[in-house]
C-alpha cells in the first residue's frame, strides 16, 4: 500500500514538472512573439544538416578592471551634437569593399567601427542600412555576415563586410524568421563584438532594421564605456521590477577593460545561444548600478503611445566597473510605427515590426525629418528604379 501511494506520489510530481516546463515555455516563446513578431518554429528539420563554416573566437580577455572618471551629466548636452567633426585636410577614409581584417576598416585614429550582424534571411536589409549611413556620413559601418550567401551578396554590392559565425549551430540556415536559429545569432554577435573589443576597437552594435536619422559624431560617446538604448518594455518582468528596460541590438561599447568584462558576462551568460536581450536585462540586478536619472527631453501629452519614455540614465556598474548611459528615449527611439507624437530630431529610430513585415523603410513617412526629406526622396528613387 505504502509503495502504491509512494509511486502515485512520484507520477504525480513528474507530472507537474512536465506541465511547468512545457508552460514555462510557451510563456516565454510568447513574450518573445510579442516583443519581436516572430513566432516559434513548425519546422525543425533546419537542425540536421553540415556544419556553417566557422571562424575562430579568442576567448582570452583581460580582466582587470579600470574604473573611468565619475560619470559627468554634462554628457547629456553633448549627445545630440549634429556637428560633423573633421580636421582641416583631413582625408574620408572608409573604401567600400570586402575586408579580410579589422585593421583596414578603421583609421588607426578613430578605431570605431558601426556593426551590424546579418544572415541571408535578413540580406535584403542590408543595402538600406548601409546606404543610409553613409548618405549621412558616416564611414565606420560594417556588415558582419554569417554565412557564405551573406559574405558573397555583400562582396557584390562592394560593402565593407566581415565573417562572423561561432561554433554551435548545425544546419543551413534558415531565409526566414526562426526563434531558435536567431539565438544562435545573438549568442554569435556577442562572441563577434568581444573579439573586436580585444582588439581594441570600439564598436557601435546596431540591428540591420535600425533606421539612422541624422549624422552624429561617435566621438560624442566616448565618455562611456557602454551606452544602451531602451528596449521599448521588454522584457516584461524587467521592466516591473526595475522600472526601465534595454535594447539587445543598439549598444555602444568602449575598448576598455571595464567593458571588456561586461561583454565577457554576456558571452558567458549566452553560451552558444540565448535571448541577449533578456540576459542584457537581468544582468543589471548583479551589475548594482546607482543611477543618475535625467529628465526626458521632450515634453509628451497625456495621450501619447510611447512605451517606454524616459530620461537618460548614467552610472557606474559596481560589478565591472563600467560606465553606462542609457540615451533619452527621444535620441534613441524604440517603439510603434504608428508613434504619437514622433520623437523630436532623433538620432536612430527603431520601429516595432509589424509581424512578418520591417518598418524601418516607412519611418520618415510617419515621422518625416525636413533635413533628410530630401536624401530620402533620392533613396527612394534609387531603389524603385532597382
Amino acid at each position: 500500500m505504502a509503495s502504491a501511494t509512494k509511486w502515485q506520489f512520484l507520477s504525480g510530481f513528474f507530472l507537474f514538472c512536465i506541465v511547468a516546463i512545457i508552460r514555462s515555455v510557451l510563456y516565454s516563446a510568447r513574450l518573445t512573439e510579442i516583443a519581436y513578431g516572430y513566432k516559434p518554429p513548425n519546422d525543425w528539420s533546419f537542425l540536421i544538416g553540415n556544419n556553417v563554416p566557422l571562424i575562430s573566437i579568442n576567448k582570452s580577455v583581460n580582466s582587470t578592471t579600470q574604473r573611468d572618471p565619475k560619470v559627468s551629466a554634462s554628457f547629456v548636452a553633448n549627445d545630440i551634437n549634429d556637428t560633423k567633426v573633421s580636421s582641416a585636410g583631413e582625408s574620408v577614409q572608409g573604401k567600400t569593399g570586402s575586408v579580410s581584417s579589422i585593421s583596414s576598416i578603421s583609421s588607426p585614429r578613430s578605431k570605431t567601427m558601426i556593426l551590424t550582424f546579418v544572415t541571408i534571411g535578413f540580406v535584403k536589409h542590408v543595402d538600406f542600412w548601409y546606404q543610409r549611413l553613409s548618405d549621412l556620413g558616416y564611414t565606420e559601418h560594417v556588415v558582419a555576415a554569417w554565412d557564405n550567401e551573406t559574405l558573397e551578396h555583400c562582396k557584390t554590392l562592394n560593402l565593407r563586410v566581415v565573417p562572423c559565425v561561432s561554433s554551435g549551430f548545425k544546419g543551413k540556415v534558415p531565409k526566414g524568421k526562426n526563434q531558435l536559429f536567431r539565438r544562435y545569432l545573438f549568442a554569435a554577435r556577442w562572441k563577434c563584438v568581444l573579439q573586436q573589443l580585444q582588439a581594441g576597437y570600439n564598436i557601435l552594435l546596431t540591428d540591420v532594421d535600425n533606421s539612422f536619422q541624422r549624422y552624429v559624431p561617435l566621438s560624442n560617446f566616448e565618455n562611456f564605456n557602454v551606452i544602451h538604448a531602451y528596449g521599448g518594455g521588454y522584457p516584461i518582468r524587467h521592466l516591473k521590477a526595475h522600472g526601465f528596460t534595454v535594447c539587445g541590438g543598439m549598444t555602444w561599447l568602449q575598448a576598455k577593460p571595464p567593458t571588456l568584462k561586461y561583454v565577457q558576462l554576456i558571452v558567458d551568460q549566452c553560451g552558444d545561444r540565448c535571448d541577449d536581450q533578456g540576459r542584457i536585462n537581468n544582468l543589471f540586478v548583479d551589475l548594482k548600478v546607482n543611477w543618475t536619472i535625467q529628465p526626458l527631453q521632450q515634453q509628451l501629452p497625456p495621450n501619447h503611445n510611447w512605451p517606454e519614455p524616459a530620461g537618460s540614465r548614467l552610472g557606474i556598474a559596481k560589478l565591472t566597473g563600467h560606465s553606462v548611459m542609457i540615451w533619452d528615449t527621444r535620441f534613441a527611439f524604440r517603439g510603434p510605427l504608428e508613434t504619437s507624437p514622433c520623437p523630436d530630431n532623433p538620432w536612430v529610430a527603431m520601429p516595432f515590426n509589424n509581424r512578418a513585415e520591417k518598418t524601418h523603410y516607412q519611418w520618415e513617412d510617419k515621422c518625416p525629418s525636413p533635413r533628410n526629406q530630401t536624401l530620402m526622396n533620392k533613396r527612394r528613387r534609387k531603389l524603385d528604379s532597382t
